[in-house]
C-alpha cells in the first residue's frame, strides 16, 4: 500500500473509516458567513406564487437576473441577456422541475 499524506488518500483506503477530516475554526466570528439555502418548489407552487405576485427563478438557469412573472395576465420570462420580457414558453424540464425559487 502506498504512503499517504493529507492530500492523497490510496484507491484501496476510500472506505469511510479511513478518511479522516481536519477542521479548524475560523480566525475571527466575522469570517464566517452561514446563509441558509432558499427553499425550492415544484412547478404548480412556483406558478401559485406568480399568482400573488412573486417572481421565481429557476436553478437550472443559474441566473437570478432571469426571472418569470405574471404582466398582462400572461407568464413573461425576463431575460438578463437584453433586460426584455418574453412570452414564456414551458418545457417539460419546467413542469417536473423541482428548482424553483421565489426572489
Amino acid at each position: 500500500m502506498a504512503e499517504t499524506s493529507e492530500e492523497q488518500i490510496p484507491v484501496s483506503s476510500r472506505s469511510p473509516s479511513s478518511v479522516s477530516i481536519r477542521l479548524e475554526p475560523p480566525t475571527s466570528p466575522s469570517s464566517v458567513s452561514i446563509r441558509p439555502k432558499p427553499p425550492t418548489m415544484d412547478f404548480p407552487n412556483a406558478i401559485r406564487e406568480v399568482m400573488r405576485g412573486a417572481r421565481i427563478t429557476s436553478l437550472e438557469w443559474g441566473d437570478t437576473d432571469t426571472y418569470v412573472h405574471l404582466s398582462d395576465g400572461r407568464l413573461k420570462i425576463h431575460k438578463s441577456e437584453d433586460g426584455k420580457n418574453y412570452d414564456l414558453i414551458v418545457s417539460d424540464g419546467d413542469l417536473f422541475g423541482t428548482d424553483w425559487q421565489i426572489l
